[in-house]
């Protein structure tokens, strides 16, 4: 469970630990298409850790064993079948993590550009990307 597209997975860690990053190109476009003049378009921001994934862990883990054990008898020891309930589930507590937690608020800049201000939700792509895949 997490994020199997790359691009969605080094903004989920920069998010999840926190980092300074480089504005984009296509950041520096969406703030100039809000009215943003260039000259207030910082070159750098700093992502504060926001542990979504960690928090999701210590919220739920303990209950997975037993939710999985409870899954194998309802799905007659199907593995594949129980794994993949239990991958949506845990994708849903992820999401619901992020929508729910309270986060440290962004800063100006990004809640200008985003217009409005939710932590780690921004076009909605990194909670969109959250999956699981089942490797035999």
């Amino acid at each position: 469970v997490g994020f199997l597209n790359s691009g969605i997975a080094k903004i989920a860690i920069q998010n999840e630990y926190g980092a300074k990053v480089t504005v984009s190109e296509e950041y520096r476009n969406r703030a100039i298409a809000k009215g943003i003049p260039e000259s207030e378009i910082p070159k750098t921001i700093v992502i504060p850790p926001r542990p979504f994934m960690q928090t999701t862990v210590d919220k739920y883990s303990k209950e997975w064993i037993n939710q999985f054990q409870q899954l194998l008898k309802k799905y007659d020891y199907d593995i594949e079948k129980a794994t993949s309930v239990l991958g949506e589930l845990i994708v849903g507590q992820i999401q619901k993590t992020i929508r729910d937690g309270d986060w440290i608020k962004n800063g100006r800049f990004a809640a200008k550009v985003k217009g409005f201000n939710k932590p780690l939700i921004d076009t909605g792509d990194m909670l969109r990307a959250i999956a699981y895949e089942i490797i035999k």
